[in-house]
């Protein structure tokens, strides 16, 4: 008789650990819905605005782009602009993104500008992430930029 006592407080202790994880495991659940949905309508609302920069030629985007170990395209992000900055955090040290401009930068400029190879990697990051057209790529940077100055 204690023996199945025994058993039946184990089973009941059991059933109790299963119900308070199971309540966690809704509550994360719910959590991951919710960013899911902030993300998908970010993406929507910022599809609308890459639509003019689009690439239209049918070009195949790589699907990898390396860094460091770091497949830049796999990069998780809000928008673009969090992608953008992200990426060049990633490519660039803290303290060249606050010292250095944007290349190519002016001889009569007093800030160095960012590794022009490595800049390189940032725009194509981006192009091949949003499937930008290549010529495009420019205007999209410096209308990103114009708006978004103090941050990128």
């Amino acid at each position: 008789s204690n023996v199945l006592e025994g058993i039946e407080n184990r089973i009941n202790e059991l059933n109790q650990k299963l119900i308070a994880n199971s309540s966690k495991f809704d509550q994360q659940m719910q959590k991951l819905y919710s960013k899911i949905d902030r993300l998908s309508s970010n993406v929507n609302i910022n599809t609308h605005a890459l639509e003019p920069y689009i690439d239209k030629s049918g070009e195949r985007f790589q699907d990898k782009l390396m860094f460091k170990n770091i497949n830049l395209l796999g990069v998780m992000a809000t928008d673009y602009g969090d992608y953008s900055r992200q990426i060049l955090r990633i490519i660039f040290t803290g303290d060249e993104l606050k010292t250095c401009i944007l290349p190519p930068g002016n001889a009569h400029l007093t800030r160095e500008p960012l590794d022009q190879e490595r800049f390189t990697i940032f725009l194509d990051a981006v192009r091949f992430k949003f499937k930008l057209d290549s010529v495009n790529l420019v205007y999209f940077i410096k209308v990103y930029y114009d708006e978004n100055s103090p941050t990128f």
